[in-house]
């Protein structure tokens, strides 16, 4: 539920009540059951990259057919490194489920290596050179603030914070 408490121009205050909902065994025996039909549709020769569109629910990678991009194997993303170190190219993992999350995962082709052209790696250099420079500006800013502020924890008997 969220409420408009006030608009000034393009700017506006909102408050809301926000309720977490956890999936009941139930709920997690349904997706399971589901990704395991999957997995066995992937064995039984079925694209992966149609059924990533169509049953994934993470956006970013669903419209590039479950892709997830290209590592070394020495840099696997380090929650997934586990199940890709194992997998061989070609294979569909199990269903793995990590945080009430299910994966599937599949090493699609071993890309020899190479040097990348720039326009493979554009977007990617701008994204590192934009957090580089937020980065920056927010330790900056953290200075100055430190500068202009004065702050005092004292522990009384009581361990409040003043």
């Amino acid at each position: 539920v969220i409420k408009m408490e006030e608009k000034r121009g393009d700017e506006i205050r909102v408050s809301h009540i926000l309720k977490l909902v956890k999936p009941t065994e139930l709920d997690i025996k349904a997706e399971m059951k589901l990704m395991n039909n999957i997995v066995s549709k992937l064995r039984a020769g079925a694209d992966f990259s149609e059924l990533a569109k169509t049953y994934s629910e993470d956006d970013s990678t669903a419209v590039r057919g479950g892709v997830l991009g290209e590592f070394p194997k020495d840099q696997y993303p380090e929650l997934f490194k586990p199940y890709l170190t194992t997998l061989k190219y070609g294979e569909t993992s199990d269903v793995v489920k990590q945080d009430n999350i299910l994966y599937i995962f599949k090493k699609i082709k071993k890309i020899p290596s190479r040097q990348y052209k720039f326009s493979e790696i554009e977007n990617k250099i701008k994204n590192m050179a934009m957090a580089n420079k937020e980065e920056d500006l927010y330790k900056e800013w953290i200075k100055n603030i430190k500068k202009e502020s004065y702050i005092e924890i004292d522990f009384n008997d009581d361990s409040e914070i003043k």
